[in-house]
């Protein structure tokens, strides 16, 4: 959780990756435990399974649908 850049935005839950940093000597047994268990019984919240969908300019005519590309923003 050190090596996450705070300045990325946050996702569809607005919790900044500053928050994170900051508690990750709080967070990270607990995230660890939590994430293990996740993994070993194959299921996610159905809350992690949505993104934020944000239109980034491209080229050309801002006016143009065509000319934007979607980003998915995840919750961290």
């Amino acid at each position: 959780m050190k090596q996450i850049n705070p300045n990325k935005a946050a996702g569809p839950n607005s919790i900044s990756l500053r928050v994170y940093q900051r508690l990750s000597l709080v967070l990270a047994v607990p995230l660890h435990f939590v994430y293990t268990r996740m993994f070993r019984r194959g299921q996610w919240p159905k809350q992690w399974r949505h993104s934020a969908i944000c239109p980034i300019y491209k080229k050309k005519d801002p006016a143009l649908f065509s000319n934007y590309r979607p980003i998915s923003l995840l919750d961290v």
